[in-house]
């Protein structure tokens, strides 16, 4: 118990989401299954890649009622990554409906749940480099002193930056410590 206390203390927002967001992906992949969580993964990688050429035309909108700048921006990059991952999670979810593995019964859930994980983690990824392309007062100091981030951004930045626009990269490496 002293253990978990000690981890606690020292994790701030985006540790706790990060572990929070993967243990919840991991879990309702074990509950969906391979067939929803390969097509999920595929959605978050669309996802990236259409965030990174075309949230701005989503953030014009939000900078007339947001101030800054950088807020707009990084939150018109989250909702773009969020509305298309989002739309390919109900797409899988009606074919997993429809054509589910029923034959594979745990080794399905055990394997979906490994790529729910993989899911929250790709997930967290693109939202971090994300909000290191746009800076905000309001996520900019806690990614930075995030104990979990660099780990997770080591893991799969790499992956991630190949899929996003060059102007990406830079705020990656500086914010996150990626290659």
């Amino acid at each position: 118990m002293r253990v978990m206390q000690d981890v606690l203390s020292h994790m701030n927002a985006v540790d706790i989401a990060i572990v929070a967001i993967t243990l919840l992906s991991g879990a309702l992949g074990i509950y969906w299954g391979v067939i929803r969580q390969v097509l999920s993964i595929a959605g978050v990688l669309t996802g990236a890649v259409v965030a990174g050429r075309y949230s701005s035309l989503v953030a014009e909108p939000l900078m007339s009622f947001v101030t800054d700048a950088g807020l707009a921006r990084g939150l018109g990059f989250a909702l773009t990554f969020l509305a298309v991952s989002g739309l390919a999670s109900l797409a899988a979810s009606l074919l997993h409906h429809y054509a589910g593995l029923l034959f594979l019964r745990r080794l399905d859930h055990l394997l979906g749940g490994l790529l729910g994980a993989l899911q929250g983690l790709l997930t967290c990824t693109v939202l971090m480099i994300g909000a290191a392309a746009f800076p905000y007062a309001g996520w900019s100091p806690a990614l930075g002193a995030s104990r979990f981030a660099p780990a997770v951004a080591a893991l799969l930045g790499a992956l991630v930056l190949r899929l996003l626009p060059e102007s990406y990269h830079f705020a990656a490496q500086t914010m996150l410590g990626l290659p």
